[in-house]
């Protein structure tokens, strides 16, 4: 490995750093500051719902767009998202703004961060197609390390100084979100015209959403299945604090679940290839969606919060393992002209499930309460899983037959 790969690894490290941290701040601590503003619960889903909306109808825009200006544009596009977040999000530091204003403001840095996911997903194979050669396993798990140390002192913070200090974390953070996208695009420079020749040779052409998902029936009906299953990480994303609260917790104790469930993320990221080489993509992918539905199980059941740490326990092999089993599965069965909208329609199930999560999370909370929101999730997240598992063994043997 050269110097400037070397390099590029570490930036494009530092950018998932700056992603995951700003995501820790702004969605993570979501509630804690909405609340704070006198924004009830239901009011903080419909709120947190139409912002994953809008990233939703965004992501194919951006996806379209980053798959006709390969390398470069994503970079650019890039810059000018962390540019508008930064810009956004230090409104949120007026405290006599009015709530509509909040609740536009959270609805529009929601909606961009949503679109920006994969992008930087696919910036990594982007990268690594220029011969770059850029882990996304490690520079992910640098994204889970940085998330889990922000929610420990952002926690502290909000217990010492109010949520004031949530704001001013993702405005800082946007800011380096900025510099990491610039200091990518000025490393990568040597890398372009090999990116350029390697696109000429695919010689292929990038389809519509549309065609994408009719070329691709099973992976659209799998996506449905992670949509069920990743509701319950919906709820834990957008609702965590109500839990622990529920149960005698508090904001400094959100940060350190947030924060320990973050740091387990860690070793499966980094060490993902060398766990790739013992088992199959299709083999993770079934064995952390039974995860996915035991750590919603255990929540569900908690009466306390050793029970709630005991639960995420399972992070490692539940979304520490799928995400990045499922990003290189995708470059696996797509052509590479179609990796971009692939990753977009993975983080669009995703979206899907944190919109629902969010519009009928706040709405339970508020009418039936937290053990009904709970179970509906540890429902959802069980048919999720068998989906799963279902099409992924299907095309498991669609493959074998046709070897």
């Amino acid at each position: 490995m050269t110097n400037k790969t070397k390099l590029l690894n570490f930036e494009y490290s530092s950018l998932q750093g700056t992603y995951w941290m700003y995501y820790g701040a702004i969605y993570s601590f979501a509630s804690a500051f909405l609340l704070s503003r006198n924004i009830t619960n239901s009011q903080i889903g419909l709120i947190l719902a139409v912002g994953n909306i809008l990233g939703v109808l965004s992501i194919t825009f951006f996806s379209n767009l980053a798959d006709k200006t390969g390398l470069k544009g994503s970079l650019n596009i890039g810059i000018l998202i962390a540019l508008a977040t930064a810009m956004l999000t230090a409104l949120l530091l007026i405290s006599t703004l009015p709530i509509i204003f909040i609740a536009v403001i959270f609805i529009a840095v929601i909606a961009i961060q949503t679109a920006l996911q994969p992008l930087i997903s696919a910036l990594s194979f982007k990268l690594s197609s220029a011969s770059a050669h850029v882990s996304f396993g490690f520079a992910r798990s640098m994204g889970s390390l940085s998330y889990s140390i922000l929610c420990v002192l952002l926690g502290r913070l909000v217990d010492k100084t109010g949520t004031i200090s949530i704001p001013i974390c993702g405005m800082s953070i946007a800011v380096l979100m900025m510099f990491s996208f610039l200091s990518i695009s000025k490393t990568s420079s040597d890398f372009r015209l090999l990116d350029s020749v390697a696109q000429e040779k695919a010689g292929e052409k990038a389809t519509n959403l549309l065609l994408f998902i009719k070329n691709n029936k099973s992976f659209f009906i799998m996506c449905i299945g992670i949509v069920a299953l990743f509701f319950s990480n919906g709820i834990l994303n957008s609702f965590l604090l109500q839990i622990v609260k529920s149960i005698g917790g508090t904001n400094k104790d959100l940060g350190y679940i947030f924060a320990f469930m973050a740091f387990l993320e860690v070793p499966t990221l980094l060490f993902f290839d060398q766990i790739n080489r013992i088992f199959k993509y299709e083999s993770m992918l079934k064995l952390s969606a039974i995860c996915f539905t035991l750590k919603i199980a255990l929540c569900t059941v908690a009466k306390g919060l050793p029970l709630l740490y005991l639960a995420h326990f399972l992070q490692p092999v539940a979304f520490a393992l799928f995400l990045p089993a499922m990003v290189h599965y995708i470059d696996k069965i797509m052509k590479k002209s179609d990796a971009v909208k692939g990753q977009g329609l993975f983080t669009l199930a995703v979206t899907v499930s944190s919109v629902l999560a969010s519009m009928l999370g706040g709405f339970l909370i508020d009418n039936f309460g937290i053990l009904t929101m709970n179970i509906c999730a540890t429902v959802s997240s069980f048919i999720g899983a068998v989906v799963i598992i279902l099409i992924v063994s299907l095309n498991k043997s669609v493959g074998k037959s046709n070897s």
